[in-house]
């Protein structure tokens, strides 16, 4: 006769020797786990849940849907970037400083090249962008600068339509 309480229903069949281990082993489970592993596991928890709160509340500081309302653009006259909300009623580039009153803000281009890339980067407003023919060129390090222009340590290859005569050189 087995000696677990379902030995008459054939769904709870154990085998003999297996059940008595298993009772032997549960209590000494029980006594595994310390006082120490339990303020431990508990300092844990907290810690996550602290992490979580602190994640949520710096999330919700600003609302998530303004972060793509604003672009920040270049003043062609003072260099200055200024933050805009982007509206249904905006007109096209060159959008009204509201420092200045005047039509001179645009999008700007990053120029990483030479001497640029170790002052952390030239912004440039692009020829092109201000209704100007030709190649815009950096005024710092005299590069082309270009609408998606490459990025720091992207610029190992130059591509032949930003090459200009020092680079052939």
């Amino acid at each position: 006769m087995s000696d677990t309480p379902y030995a008459h229903d054939p769904a709870h069949a154990t085998i003999p020797g297996l059940t008595l281990l298993a009772r032997r082993l549960s209590g000494r489970y029980t006594r595994l786990v310390s006082e120490t592993q339990k303020k431990v596991a508990a300092g844990v928890i907290i810690g996550v849940a602290a992490v979580v709160a602190v994640y949520m509340w710096w999330s919700n500081r600003e609302p998530r849907d303004s972060a793509w309302q604003y672009r920040q653009l270049m003043d062609s006259e003072t260099g200055e970037l200024v933050k805009i909300q982007l509206t249904a009623d905006l007109k096209p580039f060159p959008h009204v400083n509201p420092k200045t009153g005047k039509a001179t803000l645009y999008p700007f281009e990053t120029c990483y090249w030479g001497a640029c890339e170790q002052a952390g980067g030239t912004r440039i407003i692009l020829e092109e962008q201000q209704g100007r023919p030709g190649p815009t060129l950096c005024r710092k390090c005299g590069h082309r600068v270009a609408l998606h222009n490459p990025g720091p340590r992207h610029n190992t290859t130059i591509p032949n339509e930003h090459r200009t005569s020092e680079d052939r050189l």
